[in-house]
């Protein structure tokens, strides 16, 4: 069978990469230029200069780009991935307190052991196993996990979810066969439970981009938000993981999300080259994400 793949590129020296950048017209000190691609790394700043690129002219820069305007944009984008981290690390603890909770007070301590509590076997079986996995993996480098299992040989619900991903929290939910517990649990935060199940996917899905330190600027999601309401933005736009939070910290804890709103907002304002469009955001995203007594 004939291999048709084009070659890999071959790699260049710092120096080389500075070269190519300054070919096709990025301003730059080579310097500084030189230390950031030496901490960051070219491919990852490359993602940053995409959108200032014109591809119809062999990958030239449009005029005025600088290497710094990059930086800027990439520093805003990596402290807005560790605020959204923290965020989304809130509602993930909430998650996992409340699934624990309606489980072991509703159906019992083990009520992640019975497949019968599933609807899908083969997609329970697939988390069983995972599970199981991942107990062995701890048992003997995490003191709970060894107390448990040494006393008990099993772990209660409660302490099973330390264990799970925001992932695997929103796959179990989704999966439980119980529509009491599924309706208890997402009436905490005022949702029905289909919408709390996809909104939990789009969570988990930015918490490992956070957490891998990957782009958020300039990029859409691989999940569309299953939205109550008309909205002027994408529903799987970058925006609306602002506006599922929104909505998730206003039914049960309005203040953290009013010191996020506002946070978001100073950095929004002190930004010299990020624009509400480039990150997904509608022209009036302020004025969304407010709430009474954001000032």
């Amino acid at each position: 069978m004939p291999n048709n793949k084009v070659s890999l590129k071959e790699p260049k020296t710092i120096d080389e990469q500075i070269d190519l950048l300054e070919s096709r017209g990025m301003i730059l000190e080579r310097e500084n230029a030189g230390r950031y691609l030496k901490d960051i790394g070219y491919y990852r700043l490359s993602g940053y200069w995409f959108a200032f690129q014109d591809k119809r002219n062999g990958d030239v820069f449009l005029p005025g780009t600088s290497f710094n305007q990059i930086i800027d944009i990439y520093e805003f984008d990596r402290r807005l991935r560790v605020a959204l981290f923290e965020y989304v690390a809130m509602i993930e603890i909430r998650m996992r307190n409340l699934l624990a909770y309606h489980l072991a007070t509703r159906i019992g301590a083990e009520a992640h052991l019975d497949s019968a509590n599933f609807t899908n076997k083969d997609k329970y079986k697939s988390f069983l196993n995972d599970y199981n996995k991942e107990i062995d993996r701890q048992r003997k480098k995490v003191r709970f996990v060894e107390h448990h299992i040494n006393k008990y040989g099993k772990l209660p619900i409660w302490v099973a979810v330390e264990l799970l991903s925001l992932g695997t929290l929103s796959k179990l939910y989704g999966n439980l066969e119980s529509s009491g517990v599924k309706k208890a649990i997402a009436d905490e935060f005022s949702l029905k439970w289909y919408r709390l199940k996809n909104w939990l996917e789009i969570l988990s899905y930015i918490r490992n981009a956070c957490a891998h330190h990957q782009r958020l600027y300039d990029r859409s999601l691989p999940y569309k938000a299953k939205l109550f309401w008309d909205a002027e933005y994408d529903s799987d736009s970058l925006f609306c993981v602002f506006i599922l939070l929104k909505k998730l910290f206003l039914s049960y804890n309005s203040s953290k999300w009013k010191a996020f709103a506002k946070s978001l907002s100073g950095a929004m304002a002190d930004a010299q080259y990020i624009t509400a469009s480039s990150l997904g955001f509608p022209s009036n995203w302020d004025s969304e994400l407010r709430v009474e007594g954001y000032e």
